[in-house]
This record gives structure tokens, sequence and C-alpha cells, in this order.
């Protein structure tokens, strides 16, 4: 087997279309290939000229390089430098020394696809005659670019500064959190995947841990090694802890391993006190240092409830901080025991800022105003939760020596917290906020919000009086209600330039209104257009609509299909407009390549179609029977014969049908020993085929004749010879459209047909 050297070319392809294009040939060791180029690709084909280059679209192939073959070079991976393979080209392409960067290599003689992304030049000779069939000659090389050397530097390090080497890439995590990731590519690890180990560190620095690591498969990827080491197998784990901390205000992405074994890289909530439970302490991708604290064991994967802490300072090493914390008040008492103008101010030292104030009359402002007389008791948390202090502020006011009587001044009611909804006009969403009572003004009661940004209070400075609500912006922005009902529920109006279209208020807190929740189940995009995300909504009020563009469209089916794998930006709103987001990411699913086999032995009469396609899937496909049977003259007597019948036997489907009607055709033809005139050939042609399946672990075999006969007396002007053809087509995974078929034929024995004179 093997091309002529006269007819092997180099060609350099590209795919012009905005669809990916697929073509067949046969490559210079005689071996039929198929390629695949996806769209503005360029890739180097070595093809024999002597057969037809085909595809399903390929006006969009474009040749930009034709060229007969000269020289054969030798390639060797930048990345692992332990194998080498050889590729025909010319001078023109390449040059020794030069780097060759490429999606994937085809070897010629078994079809196999190699992955080295970035390799070296570094041996060409020139040939003459084409080279011996071998395992290292290639025949495709997908989606290139060449990068040249130069004095200080190579094209391998220009190619690999460009594509970094990527490699199955195993990280380590400390259940102590002393380390962050440490990576490493060595391919012993792959047995101690979720499994832990010890290791001892060799390079930058000699050490050896105490903690043990956990192993985790972080797939294939530029896999780029800080730390040498050497590991032993470790009968330890990691516990789950729960881990408390504040978030940065600037998104970051937090790497942990939860309870489940399961490693997960999120953008948590910015700006926020945050619980996750993990079995290594989690690593933050920001320069911004992020003090963590160690809540105690996670239970069923849920952090643990805080304990209440008063004076005694408990953190994660039982260290004793420095500065314990102190709080005092400093108050202005009210000017008479029936007036409302006292002040209580929290004067706060020691700890860790900031601090958590919770008075029992609802405020959770250090500062509270418009008091009377009486105690007003406040609790003080600081950010670790060290230290919880409880104090009380007394106000008292003397009364006026000229009051022959006493008064008792009737105690004011309190009220309940308030929830309020806030509808905007865009995006289209409702907000909650949650209000605290925070005692009197003007003579009414007054509600803060509980991030102390909007005020709810009574305002006599207005005509006619009216309850507002500051904090929203723009400043223009009013949000008012003229209803004097106490507590002010009904009557609210929006007024001023603002996108809030409506708002209403509800007596309690937020969360014992069912603000609306959800969880969804994610389907992967085999064919990056084929996922799906499907939600399941509670709480709230109402019918739910759904969105996955960020609030653009909503609707109210909870299934969305036909995602293409990427971050979607989740929406959910109850009836009364109440919203929740999640970012939810549809992963690509990998999908097979399958390689579908047909071996012909011309010589036994026999064929058989193999495949590796996986379990749980079928590959379809058409068999195709091509004969042409060829005798002069056309008025020969008798007529010669040809038996010519595909028979699939297993499974038992008995001869493939014709399809079609047979094809015939009288030609002219010079044959010498007729004399000098021409003579007519006749030639028939007749298609058979049908489609078959085939599943894994299945073998599709059957039989064939291939007998040309001819009767008459030997004479010299009498002619016949007849060829016969099997092929696959029409190929396709069932259940996965974008799967990849590689079709492979081998053929054994001589296929052209026989020639019989007579």
């Amino acid at each position: 087997m093997g091309a002529c050297y006269d007819t092997c070319y180099v060609v350099e392809l590209k795919n012009t279309g905005t669809t990916e294009e697929s073509i067949s040939f046969v490559d210079c060791s005689g071996y039929t290939q198929s390629l695949t180029i996806q769209p503005n690709e360029i890739s180097l084909i070595n093809v024999d000229i002597d057969f037809a280059v085909s595809g399903n679209t390929s006006e969009n192939i474009a040749t930009s390089y034709f060229e007969h073959v000269t020289d054969l070079y030798y390639f060797s991976s930048c990345c692992e430098n332990n194998e080498y393979f050889c590729f025909l080209a010319t001078e023109e392409l390449f040059s020794d020394n030069y780097g060759l960067y490429s999606d994937s290599y085809i070897v010629s003689d078994t079809s196999e696809e190699l992955n080295y992304q970035c390799t070296s030049v570094f041996d060409l000779e020139s040939v003459t005659s084409c080279p011996p069939i071998s395992g290292n000659l290639i025949s495709i090389i997908n989606n290139y670019t060449i990068y040249s050397g130069d004095i200080t530097t190579n094209g391998c390090v220009n190619c690999v500064d460009e594509n970094p080497c990527l490699t199955q890439c195993y990280g380590l995590l400390a259940c102590e959190g002393i380390y962050d990731l440490i990576t490493s590519s060595d391919p012993s690890l792959s047995g101690y995947v979720d499994t832990y180990v010890n290791i001892d560190i060799l390079t930058p620095f000699p050490e050896s841990p105490t903690t043990q690591f956990l192993v985790k498969d972080l797939g294939v990827i530029d896999c780029t090694q800080e730390y040498t080491f050497t590991y032993t197998a470790s009968t330890g784990t990691c516990d789950c802890q729960c881990y408390r901390f504040k978030t940065p205000s600037d998104p970051f992405i937090t790497s942990f391993v939860d309870c489940d074994d399961n490693l997960l890289q999120v953008y948590l909530p910015t700006g926020k006190t945050t619980n996750i439970c993990s079995k290594v302490r989690p690593i933050f991708n920001t320069q911004t240092a992020i003090p963590v604290k160690l809540g105690g064991l996670c239970v069923n994967g849920d952090c643990p409830d805080l304990p209440i802490v008063t004076i005694e300072p408990r953190n994660e090493c039982d260290v004793l901080t420095i500065f314990p914390m102190d709080v005092s008040c400093l108050v202005t008492h009210p000017s008479t025991p029936y007036s409302f103008d006292g002040e209580a101010q929290l004067l706060i030292s020691g700890g860790t800022p900031p601090y958590t104030v919770s008075w029992e009359i609802g405020s959770v402002a250090p500062t509270i105003i418009n008091l009377s007389v009486g105690n007003y008791n406040a609790t003080v948390t600081d950010f670790y939760n060290d230290f919880e202090i409880n104090t009380t502020c007394v106000l008292t006011a003397e009364t006026p020596a000229t009051t022959t009587t006493t008064t008792t001044a009737p105690p004011l009611p309190t009220y309940d917290n308030l929830c309020m909804f806030v509808k905007y006009l865009k995006p289209k969403i409702t907000v909650q906020i949650q209000f605290i009572f925070n005692g009197y003004l003007n003579g009414k009661p007054t509600w803060v919000s509980n991030d102390s940004v909007y005020d709810l209070y009574w305002n006599t400075g207005s005509t006619p009086n009216q309850w507002v609500v500051s904090g929203f912006q723009p400043p223009t922005t009013q949000v008012i209600n003229v209803n004097p009902t106490t507590p002010p529920i009904t009557g609210w109006q929006v007024f001023g330039e603002s996108l809030i279209s409506s708002v209403f208020v509800v007596s309690g807190n937020c969360e014992s209104n069912q603000p609306v929740e959800f969880t969804y189940n994610v389907t992967e995009a085999k064919c990056g257009n084929n996922g799906t995300i499907t939600i399941q909504a509670t709480g709230g009020d109402g019918v739910y609509e759904y969105s996955v563009d960020n609030g653009i469209t909503w609707t109210t089916n909870p299934i969305f299909q036909n995602l293409s794998a990427g971050s979607y930006q989740v929406h959910v709103r109850d009836g009364l407009g109440t919203t929740t987001i999640q970012t939810v990411v549809v992963p690509l699913a990998t999908t097979p390549t399958v390689n579908l086999n047909l071996n012909v032995n011309y010589s036994l009469g026999t064929f058989t179609v193999t495949s590796d396609v996986p379990p749980g899937f079928t590959v379809s496909f058409d068999i195709n029977h091509t004969n042409i049977f060829e005798y002069y003259p056309s008025n020969i007597s008798p007529l010669p014969t040809y038996n010519n019948i595909v028979t699939v036997i297993n499974p038992s489907f008995g001869p493939l049908p014709q399809i079609g009607i047979t094809q015939t055709q009288q030609t002219p033809i010079i044959v010498p020993a007729c004399g000098l005139g021409p003579v007519l050939k006749n030639v028939e042609q007749k298609q058979y085929g049908t489609t078959l399946t085939i599943t894994n672990g299945q073998t599709i075999n059957g039989t064939f004749t291939n007998q040309l006969t001819q009767s008459s007396a030997p004479t010299t002007c009498k002619g016949a010879n007849r060829s016969m053809q099997i092929t696959l087509t029409n190929t396709k995974v069932n259940d996965c459209e974008c799967c990849v078929i590689k079709t492979t034929s081998l053929q054994i024995g001589e296929g052209s047909g026989l020639v019989i004179k007579a």
C-alpha cells in the first residue's frame, strides 16, 4: 500500500463558509481520511491527487496552497518530548527550528488523533519517493499556526508562549488552609483523586506539612506547578467545618470543597457576612485580605447555630483578644418627664469592628433619638462574634419644683416592624426593604431600614403632614403617604424622576412574608445549544414568572430548553412582583468521537462493520453496494453474466435490495484485435443499499459473491470485466447530532474486478 510519489501533494485548506465542513480524501499512504474544518480554520493535508476529494458542501473549502511535496519534516512535542512524527511538505511552508501549533494531528495508517498543541520542527530530509508506512507518519494537521525562530528564541518557545501546554492537572488542597491550591501534572495522582495524601515539599523550600491534602481532578488545563513534592497515602480526612467571613465589595471567586467532596468555584454576594461549609479553608482570588473565622463542624452540610458569646473571647486559634470590647452610654435626658427629646448614644471600643447593634425597641443604629424617660436595652456584637455585650441606657428627668401634682405619662405603644415592597420599572423587579421600629418622632412612630439606608417617619414640615421614606435614589424620588393612619400600611404614592412604579407595605418582617425562593436542575448542553434549566419556585404570592435573560423577557413556563452552554441570570418573581435572582451555569457536555469501521475482504468475499460507540448511544448508517458490469462488443453472444450479491448475515437481514433502476450505456472503443473500426462496449451499473444501526459491542457481518462468467468459445475480439464497492454513508449518532463520527475502510484483496477474454 502507498501512493505514488509523483501524485503526492501538500494542500492548504480553509473553510470560507459559516458552518463546519467535512471532506474525504485519500492520503499519500493510500488511506481514506475524513476531515472536519470549522469556519475560518486552516488545515494542511497530504493528498494523493489520483483520487477525488469529496465533501458535503466542499464549495466552501478554499485551496490556497497546492504543491508537490519535496521534503519529509520531523516534529517533536514542545510539551512532552517523548515521541516524534513526520509530515510531507515543502520548504516554502516549514523550516528547521520553526514552531507549529495545531488543534490535533491525524496519524495516517491508524487515523489516531494526537493532541500535542505546540511542536518543534527539528529535522528534515529530501524525498524522491514515498516513505515507508510507519506509525508516526501523519496526513492531517488541523487548524494550524506557524511560529518562526530567531537568534535568541525558537519557534517552540514562541508557540508555547502563545499556546500554553495543556496537561491533565491535579489540585491538592490543605485541610488546615496553610497553603493555596498546589497543582501537579503527575499522572500517578490519578489513583488518589477524592482521597487524602501527606506530602513532603522539595522546592521552592523543603518542608513537611503536618496537615493532609485532599486530591482533586482539575481537568486538562495549563497546569503551572509552583511546588515539587513527594507524597504518600493518608488515612486521615478533612472535617467539614463552617467558615464565616465578610466578603469585600468587589466581585471575586471563592474556591472550596463542600461536605460531599465537590470542588466549587463560585461568586459569593459582595459586602455580606457569609457562612459556608467546606472541607478545606476557602481560597479567594482577590488581593483583599479576608479574615476567616471557624464556626464549628457542619451538620448535614449546614453551619451550626452561632453560640451566644458575652465577654469571653473565642476565635479559631483560642487566643484572647488583647483589647476586650467595651460599651458605654452617652445620654441626653428628656427636658421633662413627658417630652420625647431624649437621646442615647453607644460608645464602643475594643473587639473587632464593624459592630452590630440591636436595640430592644428595634433600632440597629448606634444612636437613637426622640426618646422619653425610661430604660433602653441594647446588644452589641463585634465582627467575629468574639464579644457580645448587653447594656442599658437609662434616661431620667427631674420634676419642676413648682409642680404640686404628679402626672403619670401614659406608656407609648410599640409597633411591629414593616416590610416595604418596591416595584421598579427597569429592570422589572421588586425589592423588599425591612423596616425596624425605631421609637417616636413628631408624635408618631418611626422606622429605620435594617441597613440604616432608609428612614420612614411622619413629616410635620410639609403641607399636608405626611409619611415620608427618605434614602431613595435619585434624590428627586418622593415616596409619601398622606394617610395619617398608624402604622402606614395603605395609601403610598411615588412622585418625581424615579424608576419606581409603585410601593406597598405590610406589617411584620419580610422573612415572614414568604420571600420567593427557587431551586433548579440543569441538563448539560450536549451539542452546544440543547441544554435545559428547570426551575422549582417556592414562597411568595400568586403565579410565578420566570426569566433567564436577566429579566428582559418573562414566561410562566419554568422549563427553558435549547440553551447554549454558559451562565444565565435567572429571575423568578411572584404575583406581587417580588423577585429573586441567581446565576445558573449550563455546562458544555463532552461529546464523544465515534469510530465506525468497515473491513472488506475481497479475497474471502466477507465484510464486517464495527464501532466503539459508547453504551447508551446507537449509530445509524447507510450501507451501499455499487457494481459495474462491462462487456464488448455489445452484441456478444452468448452474453457473459455477473453474479454480485451482498448479503447481511448478522443481523439476519438478507441480500441488499436494489436502489433505483439499472443504468445502461454503450460506448465506442478501439480494440486492436477487432480491426481498425470501433466496437460498442456495453456498461451496466446497479446500486443496492439499506439503513442499519449498530450499538456498543455489536459486530455486523455479511458475505458477497463477485463472479464473472463467459461461456462462449475463446476469440480475439471479446472482453468483459466487472467491479464492485461497499461503502458506508449518512452516518449519525442517534440522540447526539453533534457527535463526531470517523469512518475508516480497510480493504483486503483485489477489488477492481476480473477481466475475462473469450
